[in-house]
């Protein structure tokens, strides 16, 4: 897109003084504008026969009508159309010259500005230079012809006339080029403001050398930051693709972190279900322990009952030794009692012997009773053996109980006071255990409730990883993008070349 047209005078900073001095230079003075005056209404009459003949030729020569056919279509109007219109506007643009000069004008700056809209509305629709310029040679020859084929005007005023015109067309000229210079600038983007224009005698023609130095500088400085872009762009894209692997990575493992802690919150949730069965556990086996303590206690006194029945029996087989004692006393008075009936018996049979006959039958009883005196102390004898046996028994059986009665009291009540010990400490433990339980049955909660938060801040952070990871995928597309246009960049700014120009400012 062209800058607008406004004040092309102003753009330029051309003066109505560096006009005069064109003016001056070309020898376009008042003399050559009364000569143009006095023959405007003649190229009133012979403009359009003039305009068609100079079409004719451009619609005949191949690559401008190749233009007109372009621009035409481009309009959409037929070529009909199209050189009817640039008929209308050649004839303007000559006739504008005379009427210039019949109406007292100086061809100053109204004028030129025009000319400068002309030069500047042919770059704009891209008429190649070297036509629109070259056109004017053929003008030059149509005006030569068609001045000498004029039966108006004399032959010496014809050459001057030919002459004036020329110079016009001169001045034309230098506003076609001014106008191309302005949209050329205008381009480029160079900041016109920067040329500094010391006098109303000269325009930013006389500066293209700063110009073009401004140029080349720009162009440099371009040619630097493209390949700087270029370098930039390409480490940019590298590094944008190494941040999308990276992220894409980091993705996956926050995604994989994000599933472990969904699975670690299932299993702290079964942790914290296990620990509070343990606590229910716990406090069962608290109660297990006092129902033990209890039954411990219940086994002392069943022992003690066990050891008072051992003392019980212990004195019954005191008893027991007492009545053998007894026994062997009656044993002893019956055998006394076998002794003396012994005695008896054979006293009766003594006496029996003594009575002869008469005291045979007698002697047979006492036998007898000596026989049964004998066998009772014989019996009164082994019944002392068994009752003296019997009492031995029972004896060590005694001391045995005694004995055992002792050494069991004192294991019993070492056993149960380590016992006791046992199941107090077991049921202190029990109680820690407890205690401890419900401590970790809560931290169970808590971690619970916190692996419930890690596991959605990690979803949280699995989503925002993804939407970092498309982010990056768009950085790495802009960065490829941006890569693609610095290369077209720096072929763009190949077709230039560094150069260092010698460059001398000009002076006031």
């Amino acid at each position: 897109m062209h800058t607008t047209t406004t004040n092309l005078l102003y753009q330029l900073r051309i003066s109505e003084q560096g006009l005069q001095l064109r003016r001056e230079f070309l020898r376009l003075t008042d003399s050559e504008i009364e000569l143009l005056s006095k023959y405007a209404n003649w190229m009133e009459r012979v403009a359009p026969q003039y305009v068609r003949d100079f079409y004719d030729f451009q619609f005949e020569f191949p690559e401008t009508r190749a233009f007109f056919e372009q621009y035409a279509q481009k309009k959409g109007i037929s070529l009909t159309q199209l050189r009817a219109a640039l008929e209308q506007a050649q004839a303007n643009y000559l006739l504008d010259i005379f009427r210039e000069a019949r109406r007292g004008g100086a061809f100053g700056a109204e004028f030129f500005e025009r000319r400068l809209r002309i030069g500047y509305v042919h770059n704009t629709i891209d008429l190649p230079l070297k036509w629109y310029l070259g056109s004017y040679g053929l003008h030059i020859s149509l005006l030569a012809r068609y001045i000498r084929d004029s039966q108006e005007i004399p032959a010496e005023e014809g050459r001057e006339l030919f002459q004036t015109i020329v110079r016009v067309f001169l001045y034309d000229i230098q506003a076609v080029l001014d106008s191309f210079v302005l949209m050329l600038l205008q381009d480029f983007g160079l900041d016109l403001g920067a040329i500094r224009v010391e006098s109303a005698r000269h325009d930013l023609t006389d500066y293209l050398g700063d110009i073009r130095h401004l140029f080349v500088e720009a162009i440099g400085s371009a040619i630097d930051a493209g390949d700087e872009i270029v370098a930039a762009s390409y480490q940019l894209k590298n590094t944008s693709e190494q941040t999308q692997q990276a992220i894409s990575q980091i993705a996956a493992a926050i995604e994989q972190v994000a599933r472990a802690s969904a699975h670690q919150a299932a299993q702290i949730h079964h942790a914290a279900e296990s620990v509070r069965m343990l606590s229910e556990g716990v406090q069962t086996v608290s109660r297990g322990a006092q129902e033990q303590a209890e039954a411990v206690q219940r086994a002392n006194r069943a022992i003690e009952q066990v050891g008072a029945n051992i003392r019980m029996t212990a004195e019954k087989v005191g008893a027991m030794d007492e009545h053998s004692q007894r026994i062997g006393e009656i044993i002893e008075v019956v055998n006394q009692i076998a002794f003396q009936t012994n005695l008896l018996a054979l006293n009766a049979a003594i006496e029996a012997a003594r009575a002869g006959e008469a005291g045979r039958g007698f002697a047979v009883v006492a036998k007898e009773v000596q026989q049964l005196a004998e066998r009772s102390a014989q019996a009164a004898k082994d019944v002392a053996r068994l009752v003296n046996q019997i009492r031995a028994v029972v004896s060590d059986a005694v001391g045995s109980m005694e004995r055992s009665i002792r050494q069991f009291e004192q294991e019993l009540a070492v056993a149960v006071s380590e016992v006791d010990k046992i199941v107090s400490r077991y049921r202190e433990i029990a109680m820690q255990m407890a205690c401890s339980a419900e401590q970790v049955r809560q931290a169970m909660d808590e971690v619970a409730s916190s692996g419930e938060q890690t596991s959605a801040a990690a979803q949280e952070v699995s989503a925002s990883s993804q939407e970092l990871a498309a982010q990056s995928q768009e950085v790495a597309r802009w960065a490829n993008q941006l890569y693609e246009i610095a290369q077209r960049l720096n072929r763009a700014l190949s077709a230039f070349q560094r150069r260092q120009h010698q460059h001398t400012s000009r002076a006031a």
